[in-house]
């Protein structure tokens, strides 16, 4: 290893995709002395890590292999910021999933016991307490939980301040620089191909989220790793401070397994009206940034392709203003400022893909991140254990391509 004078053409790690799995697994592997460069075809965080919502949730991580990759980044999270000598806004107030109707209640009480007795610390708040912890909340709030191990962070900052901690380890991040290809000979990888030409490595990690797929493709490999839109919107600067913790809409409840698995579930109880009427999932939250803004979403749907993507739509942006203007009285005022939607990938089991491709010696992928705020560090220590041949922090079987659950998906899809 040590740095060599051709590292912008040659090096022992290409990883493709400057968001928050690309850059930490940068900084991982510079830290332990690989000679790395980092492509991103755009800005960095210029993806879904740098427009989402900004949370690290361990409210509805299921137990098992999603838990422990949480766990990992959250307990490793209160150091980063002198770790990697950066201020991301991490701010480690818990988060809050609150209801508006009777008839949640118990599935709420049901969910927090269960919750308790998978080791994931919460409590059950009633009215006063929910709107005394997010003065945001309408009066219409029944009660909420409240987790007090949730965080928020500024995503894009997030990325940041990983991508400076590898360059200070002699990491060479480049943006603006669109892999075409990934370059093999016969069953191994040799480097990328970008528009100025081929750099050589001899391992390629793949961390480029919802485009992960439009690279292994052409080497006639089928992931299981499918794209969906989420959209999100924010106002201008609040003056108020209305909230400070992760916030989640009862409606969300039916995104989520641990919900859906719970005896007293009740799909009835979670339905609002402005989603089948404007024909989109919708995972209602909202988190007010350091600067003020308030950030609220989530919208969620399949488009046809990633140029669709990286856009808001009517719809979406339709939904997002119904649901705030009638859920936050507080916001009815707020001026509006912007919208946006992102690619985020995702997985049939809700696991990344963390493993060596067995047809491409030295092909790593690192990609199907639903929530890659909170498996980001770990994700990226991860891969440079295996990169290294090191025994990893956590057992990686579950994160395996060859995984059942991603085959049967695969193709059914």
């Amino acid at each position: 290893m040590g740095h060599n004078i051709g590292l912008d053409k040659r090096c022992d790690v290409v990883i493709v995709g400057g968001g928050i799995i690309g850059c930490t697994a940068a900084y991982y592997l510079a830290k332990k002395g690989f000679d790395v460069i980092l492509l991103e075809s755009g800005d960095l965080a210029s993806g879904a890590t740098g427009h989402n919502i900004g949370y690290i949730f361990m409210h509805t991580r299921i137990p098992g292999p999603q838990l422990d990759l949480a766990s990992a980044t959250h307990q490793m999270a209160p150091g980063l910021p002198d770790e990697l000598d950066y201020d991301f806004e991490l701010r480690q107030n818990g988060g809050m999933i609150y209801f508006d109707k009777e008839a949640q209640l118990p599935i709420m009480q049901e969910f927090v016991e269960q919750r308790n007795k998978d080791g994931v610390t919460m409590q059950l708040l009633d009215k006063k307490e929910a709107l005394e912890m997010a003065p945001v909340l309408p009066e219409s709030t029944v009660g909420a939980t409240f987790c007090p191990l949730d965080c928020l962070v500024n995503p894009t900052l997030y990325v940041r301040a990983f991508a400076n901690a590898a360059r200070r380890h002699g990491a060479l991040i480049r943006t603006g620089a669109e892999v075409i290809a990934v370059n093999t000979d016969k069953e191994r990888v040799t480097g990328v191909k970008i528009a100025e030409g081929d750099i050589e490595s001899k391992y390629v990690v793949l961390a480029a989220g919802g485009r992960t797929t439009q690279l292994t493709e052409k080497l006639g490999l089928s992931l299981g790793i499918f794209a969906m839109r989420l959209q999100l919107m924010t106002t201008a600067p609040l003056e108020e401070r209305l909230l400070d913790k992760c916030l989640y809409g009862p409606e969300s409840a039916k995104q989520y397994k641990l919900f859906q698995d719970l005896p007293s579930y009740d799909d009835e109880a979670f339905r609002v009206d402005y989603e089948w009427r404007y024909e989109t999932l919708f995972l209602q939250a909202a988190n007010q940034m350091k600067a003020g803004n308030m950030l609220f979403g989530i919208p969620m749907d399949y488009p046809a392709s990633v140029e669709i993507a990286n856009t808001a739509d009517t719809r979406g942006v339709g939904v997002m203003v119904e649901s705030m203007y009638s859920n936050f009285p507080a916001l009815k005022n707020a001026a509006f400022d912007r919208a946006w939607g992102r690619v985020v990938p995702f997985t049939s089991d809700s696991l990344p893909v963390i493993d060596f491709v067995p047809e491409f010696k030295g092909l790593l992928i690192n990609s199907g991140h639903t929530f890659g705020n909170a498996t980001g560090p770990i994700s990226g220590i991860l891969t440079a254990e295996m990169i290294a041949g090191e025994k990893t922090s956590i057992d990686i079987s579950p994160f395996s391509l060859k995984r059942p659950a991603l085959d049967t998906m695969a193709k059914a899809w």
